[in-house]
């Protein structure tokens, strides 16, 4: 990222999800009450990891097909609440949604430019 906006937002989206990522391993096997909800954390899990596999390589490298892909894991939390049944998660899980969302905002300026390298390949 270049501008100062670009990197509170990709730091912002990075924490975030390293932060989801550890929470739902834990929850894989602290918090789970039965096979359907330990499927569920290990499902969110692996998507916080694509995440941040994503967030971390191509999106770094300010990839514009990454920013928009990105769009899948910052709709994903506050799609959750329709399957989440305590409101304290819910709220929750709306809340970072909300910070992932301003985050993706806030590098679009950065990441749908066109890179420095695209830009020395292409002429």
């Amino acid at each position: 990222m270049t501008s100062i906006l670009g990197k509170i937002g990709w730091w912002t989206l990075v924490v975030a999800t390293a932060l989801m990522l550890l929470n739902h391993l834990l929850g894989v096997f602290a918090f789970a009450e039965g096979d359907d909800e330990r499927l569920m954390f290990v499902i969110f899990a692996l998507l916080n990891l694509y995440a941040l596999i994503v967030l971390l390589l191509p999106y770094r490298r300010r990839e514009p097909w990454s920013w928009w892909l990105t769009w899948t894991s910052v709709a994903a939390f506050p799609a959750s609440v329709l399957f989440i049944t305590d409101p304290s998660i819910g709220g929750l899980y709306l809340a970072i949604g909300g910070v992932l969302a301003l985050g993706q905002v806030l590098t679009y300026r950065d990441v749908t430019r066109r890179s420095p390298l695209a830009t020395s390949l292409v002429g």
